[in-house]
């Protein structure tokens, strides 16, 4: 039998999550917009009347412009972490929908063979792996939520590391800006557009000369952006990497290349031969199952940093599922 039914669920439910992961970027945006209104408050309650800080002031400022990037990192954990937590149900409910759909078309082409029916119908009904929701119950997305947040990604840190990190460069960053804005007697408004370039702003061009110290050469806003989409993918493949492992219909999983997936790459991006990881990882043919295809039981990578690609399962035969299930059942 064909698995057009079982993958069309799986591409459906991508739509669905790629719908929440736009969401979690809409808050996020919101919060960093938020933020740098707030900040530029702070700036515009202690400007003078030629337009200048008030040098007096700057101690209470920076101890404002702290307490607001604290609030800040609050509210990105909290974002953060109810979008992990939703992507992986996504996950979870895109699984269980896949399976169920197979299995009861498995059920209507063999209708007339009852023992075949039974056996699929036991499977279907065994609180078994097969079904995600039945073997952990409704408290797996906040495991797998637990997972992702204490995940160490290549350089050994953790998401709740980078969230700290990012705090830590704000307030080093925005009292440095403060305190140049101060010393070189710049205009508030050129500060606020400072904080707007350093904050908001995408790419290097700033629009004036109060820079920050530190720089990852991207603005707080694509950080944040950067972490939700890495997560947040990390979070619903988990889900289907679980169900893969678990399931009986299940013998492997394919890598798939997303549409928006660049064609050129540099040398230095090369990789086993191939121009770029992702492409190794979706052409190479890592078990004999067929190019992309990974045991479902085996070790499946994570996608990497702002990565787009996807998974789909590869499933068994009916003959080879219905040997597996006379051998269980």
């Amino acid at each position: 039998m064909s698995q057009e039914g079982y993958v069309r669920i799986q591409k459906l439910y991508r739509k669905k999550f790629l719908q929440h992961e736009k969401q979690v970027e809409d808050r996020l945006e919101r919060a960093v917009m938020k933020f740098a209104g707030k900040v530029k408050e702070e700036i515009t309650d202690r400007t003078k009347d030629d337009g200048t800080l008030d040098k007096r002031l700057a101690k209470e400022l920076k101890d404002e412009i702290g307490r607001l990037c604290g609030w800040y990192s609050e509210e990105e954990k909290e974002i953060l972490r109810s979008g992990i937590k939703e992507a992986a149900r996504l996950g979870m409910r895109g699984q269980d929908a896949a399976a169920k759909k197979h299995m009861g078309e498995l059920i209507e082409k063999y209708k007339e063979d009852k023992e075949v029916v039974g056996l699929f119908r036991k499977a279907l009904a065994d609180p078994n792996p097969m079904l995600l929701s039945a073997t952990y119950g409704e408290g797996l997305p906040d495991d797998i939520a637990d997972t992702i947040w204490d995940n160490r990604w290549q350089d050994g840190k953790k998401l709740s590391d980078r969230i700290w990190k990012h705090e830590n460069n704000m307030r080093q960053n925005l009292d440095g800006m403060i305190e140049k804005g101060i010393n070189e007697e710049k205009s508030a408004a050129d500060l606020s557009r400072a904080v707007d370039d350093y904050l908001i702003k995408p790419g290097p061009t700033w629009r004036t000369d109060i820079l920050p110290a530190k720089t990852d050469r991207a603005t707080v806003k694509y950080n944040a952006l950067r972490l939700a989409r890495t997560e947040t993918n990390h979070a619903y493949q988990h889900a289907q990497k679980m169900s893969a492992k678990n399931s009986e219909l299940v013998k492997g999983v394919k890598w798939n290349l997303s549409m928006s997936h660049p064609i050129d790459w540099p040398p230095s991006a090369a990789y086993e031969g191939y121009p770029e990881i992702c492409d190794y990882r979706a052409e190479e043919d890592h078990h004999g199952l067929g190019p992309g295809v990974y045991k479902a039981d085996g070790y499946i990578p994570w996608d990497h940093p702002n990565g787009l690609c996807y998974l789909t399962d590869v499933l068994l035969k009916d003959k080879e599922l219905m040997r597996l299930l006379k051998d269980k059942y």
